[in-house]
């Protein structure tokens, strides 16, 4: 009886957590391999649960962070692959 009122009263907003959840659990399943989508999944995992975010300037190495921390991190990221490229792609330097 109770999960049918809940149903009557709040029935779009069910339907969209069910569809929010569905959906972030395939996103994982399916996108996590690549690293910054799964830092960026269970970061947005976290902030939904509640969990305390780290709001530190510079963002720590540890986190769940705040979307402004997470931004950097992620920059951060991308600035350390830029310097050093991985090996399959390095080419030897040409003598001439």
């Amino acid at each position: 009886m109770l999960t049918w009122f809940k149903w009557l009263i709040a029935g779009q907003e069910l339907q969209e957590l069910y569809r929010w959840r569905i959906h972030h659990g395939q996103y994982r399943r399916w996108l996590a391999e690549f690293g910054d989508v799964g830092l960026v999944l269970d970061n947005l995992e976290a902030e939904v649960r509640g969990e305390q975010l780290d709001m530190a300037v510079p963002p720590s190495s540890i986190g769940p962070w705040t979307i402004e921390a997470l931004r950097e991190v992620l920059r951060q990221r991308a600035e350390r692959e830029k310097v050093t490229p991985p090996a399959h792609v390095r080419q030897p330097m040409r003598r001439g």
